[in-house]
């Protein structure tokens, strides 16, 4: 684990320059990733509670958001409308954030359930959706 001032340092200078480059990628994708609907709210109370959590807390919550987006993109992207290109490279920006806040997170801290639960949800629903079922990687 880095120290927190390394982290601090990470999070300020290099976290919102990746931030704004797959922000960026979003905006020239444009519209929804898929046509399908998916009937999962966003976790807004959950986003209000880390806003005013300690600095180590928003990272690790920040640190499992990313990963929990980059699982759902591990899964069939079949139905995604995006340009395949422009979407690896978002993809490869949410690799590099999760890479680098993870070394910020004591692996000994476990995962925010609540989070782990709204990803499951809407993982499942996309793929319900899809009519595909899909699990570690292979079709069930």
């Amino acid at each position: 684990m880095q120290s927190v001032c390394h982290c601090c340092d990470w999070v300020r200078n290099h976290y919102p320059i990746l931030s704004r480059e797959y922000l960026n990628l979003l905006d020239e994708m444009g519209g929804g990733i898929t046509k399908l609907d998916v009937p999962v709210p966003f976790p807004v109370e959950m986003y209000r509670v880390i806003d005013k959590a300690e600095f180590q807390d928003r990272v690790r919550f920040l640190n499992q958001t990313i990963y929990e987006i980059t699982k759902l993109f591990d899964e069939d992207t079949n139905s995604v409308t995006w340009d395949k290109k422009k979407l690896d490279n978002f993809q490869n920006i949410l690799y590099r954030q999760f890479i680098n806040l993870k070394t910020c997170v004591p692996p000994a801290i476990k995962p925010e359930e609540k989070l782990k639960s709204h990803f499951q949800e809407l993982n499942l629903n996309i793929l319900k959706k899809n009519g595909e079922f899909i699990l570690r990687g292979r079709l069930v």
